[in-house]
């Protein structure tokens, strides 16, 4: 969904998840396979393919350990 905003959640439920170049949300919010686009600023913007697990809280995002650096403010799912 276009504009969407979601939170970022610190850990991958999983070391399994936290190892792939996935993100991974709660099965309510994102169908796993699905790509999001994610913005942390206007000319900064990534494409993740979406893993869920039922354990990640509804409205947040899990990023994969090398992604877990990231800027996690104003973040933006498209």
């Amino acid at each position: 969904t276009a504009g969407r905003g979601a939170q970022a959640q610190r850990e991958c439920p999983t070391d399994d998840l936290s190892l792939t170049n996935c993100v991974v949300a709660n099965e309510r919010d994102l169908k796993s396979g699905q790509h999001v686009m994610i913005r942390t600023t206007p000319t900064h913007k990534y494409v993740f393919t979406v893993k869920t697990h039922q354990s990640v809280v509804s409205g947040t995002i899990a990023f994969s350990l090398p992604y877990s650096a990231l800027k996690t403010h104003n973040k933006t799912v498209r």
